[in-house]
């Protein structure tokens, strides 16, 4: 069955997460996030127990010192590669996604100097074999300090990541990721939101509706 997914990206504390949740639910959508895990939202299966444990391993700075690059972003695939076919396997027919491989283009461009896109780029289509984009949603934010979790980015270290970060993704729609999406599906609608924190966030999700709606895919039922 062709599955129809709508991809939210964006920066850490855009708000994005909140979004998808609230779009998932507008659409009747299956709701689910990258890189995958464990969630109070989604039911516990052994592919999101190993996802989880794949995602922990990975983000955990404990074990910075003994993971390469190279390793770590091996493992990010396999995380991908066991949730795709997960998300394939489901019977329903709309997906509402908080990130994508997208993010992980993007996040590793920035943070990975010795990052080659190729290799990974070839990797992704080989053997993870992702489902095809139909609707990415870029979020931004109207806000000047965002947060991610509980934490507030106010070190400048900090400030100048999330200040990368977000211009990679400002640029999303003149970037090299948008034309490798393309690769897997050539009719993908690119939809640039700010995301406005002085709006509440179903009033935010209804603009994002009317934008939703204006794409070549038209009502989505």
């Amino acid at each position: 069955m062709r599955k129809m997914l709508i991809v939210v990206e964006g920066p850490d504390g855009s708000g994005k997460t909140i979004l998808s949740k609230l779009l998932a639910k507008k659409l009747s959508a299956y709701w689910t996030f990258e890189p995958f895990g464990l969630h109070l939202d989604l039911p516990t299966t052994e592919n999101s127990k190993i996802c989880n444990s794949l995602r922990e391993l990975c983000l955990n700075k404990t074990n910075a010192p003994y993971l390469s690059e190279t390793s770590r972003e091996l493992l990010m695939l396999a995380n991908r590669s066991i949730h795709t076919n997960y998300l394939k396997d489901l019977k329903t027919k709309k997906i509402v996604s908080d990130r994508s491989w997208i993010s992980g283009l993007v996040y590793n461009s920035v943070n990975t100097p010795t990052f080659n896109e190729d290799i990974w780029f070839d990797i992704l289509i080989k053997q993870v074999k992702p489902i095809p984009i139909d609707i990415l949603i870029n979020v931004t934010s109207n806000k000047k300090i965002l947060k991610t979790g509980n934490n507030d980015i106010y070190d400048s270290a900090g400030k100048e990541f999330h200040c990368k970060i977000e211009q990679k993704f400002k640029e999303l729609d003149k970037s090299i990721n948008l034309k490798q999406a393309k690769l897997f599906n050539p009719n993908l609608s690119l939809i640039g939101f700010e995301n406005n924190f002085n709006l509440t966030p179903e009033e935010n999700v209804g603009a994002l509706m009317q934008l939703i709606q204006n794409t070549q895919l038209g009502k989505i039922n």
